[in-house]
């Protein structure tokens, strides 16, 4: 699948909203798939917001993230806080550092790129994420 960036203004490159998608986890991690879902919101080329993660036998954590918009499309973000999550006995969520590229296809916009991070105890195992933009969710 081809992506491309083209260029994006300003104007066409607003990323404030709902972004849902697919974070994986190389291997080792608690579970190689998480459905990933961010609310960003933007202020010039700051970004703020949260994100939520869940597994798919229904455990979730919801984390406060800031992060900037740079030049050619590029996102960092980085969670700075844990709001609130389920756990195992054994299991620790990750705070994470996105690497983002805003990618276009066709009328659809991605959010594509890696993640690292660290739990209260170790440093995490890192992965991939892709996000597409969606129409609020209710």
């Amino acid at each position: 699948m081809l992506y491309t960036l083209g260029h994006i203004a300003a104007q066409d490159r607003k990323i404030d909203g709902y972004w849902s998608g697919e974070l994986t986890q190389n291997e080792g991690g608690f579970v190689p798939n998480y459905i990933f879902e961010v609310y960003i919101q933007s202020d010039g080329n700051d970004i703020s917001g949260e994100a939520i993660v869940s597994t798919p036998d229904s455990l979730s954590a919801k984390m406060l993230f800031k992060g900037k918009f740079h030049q050619g499309g590029f996102l960092k973000l980085k969670e700075y806080e844990i709001k609130e999550a389920t756990t195992l006995m054994d299991q620790e969520w990750c705070l994470k550092t996105l690497s983002l590229f805003l990618k276009k296809k066709d009328d659809e916009y991605f959010l594509i790129g890696f993640w690292t991070g660290v739990s209260r105890s170790s440093v995490c195992i890192p992965g991939k994420i892709k996000l597409r933009r969606r129409a609020q969710r209710v």
